[in-house]
């Protein structure tokens, strides 16, 4: 999903997945969650409008070939340098 990636582009901290239906078999909101796991992003899927209602996604839930596949995706993909933590860059 393009804006998945984009957002995933701005290196989040944690993402929350909102889905009734989650298919860790199929793809659109299963493979951008997948791509967040594999990017070292902490995903929290919640089943409702309810966020403390949930569990935390790990890899290892996906099938293994469909995350060998976003993985190669993923290495090919150049990635730009870690941004610095607040107040720790230069100006």
């Amino acid at each position: 999903m393009e804006s998945s990636d984009a957002a995933l582009a701005q290196e989040p901290r944690l993402v929350i997945a909102f889905h009734e239906e989650f298919d860790p078999e199929k793809g659109g909101t299963s493979d951008s969650r997948l791509r967040a796991l594999l990017l070292g992003i902490p995903v929290w899927l919640t089943p409702g409008p309810d966020p403390d209602h949930g569990l935390w996604l790990s890899s290892d839930q996906f099938p293994e070939h469909r995350a060998a596949q976003l993985q190669r995706q993923l290495d090919r993909t150049p990635r730009s340098p870690p941004r610095p933590a607040p107040g720790t860059g230069t100006l």
